[in-house]
């Protein structure tokens, strides 16, 4: 931060003192009126249609004005495929004190290793309940309980995508 000091001098008391600003004039009747009473030519909105332009208005607020349309849509889609979704029933039963988890999305990029588990993006070291996820592999995760390890695929079969910069 930046300060200055100036000095009390009749000079510089001329200079920083605040001028009272001008009295306003009275605005004419006419003028009042007119500004109150609505334009002939600005459509009156039912209580229904101002109601659904507010909402539409609030629903174009919340994009993000920095994506285009199509990020913002290759964003919901990737939402969409992480979100959890109900999983069919498993052939034989789970334990019943294992929780089923479902994986979604695996994400390796060096030393880098991320998976969305029940719409939940996690790392290798991470607990998941009682579970820790110790490791995470391109098609699966490996969860571990008490020296116990089991292994979650990813849901709807592995579908590789590289990308290269």
């Amino acid at each position: 931060m930046l300060a200055f000091a100036v000095a009390r001098s009749p000079f510089t008391a001329g200079l920083f003192a605040r001028k009272p600003s001008p009295p306003r004039a009275p605005q004419p009747a006419a003028l009042q009126t007119q500004a109150a009473a609505p334009r002939p030519d600005t459509p009156q909105l039912s209580t229904e249609e101002l109601a659904d332009w507010r909402r539409r208005v609030a629903q174009a607020w919340r994009r993000d004005p920095f994506f285009t349309l199509e990020e913002e849509q290759a964003l919901r889609a990737l939402k969409a495929a992480i979100a959890p979704r109900p999983t069919p029933a498993p052939a034989l039963p789970p334990s019943a004190s294992l929780p089923a988890y479902t994986v979604r999305m695996v994400l390796i990029s060096g030393a880098s290793k991320l998976a969305a588990i029940n719409g939940r993006l996690v790392s290798e070291g991470e607990m998941l309940g009682e579970e820790r996820v110790a490791e995470i592999l391109p098609n699966a995760v490996i969860l571990e309980r008490a020296g116990e390890r089991r292994k979650v695929e990813i849901a709807g079969g592995n579908v590789p995508l590289r990308v290269e910069r």
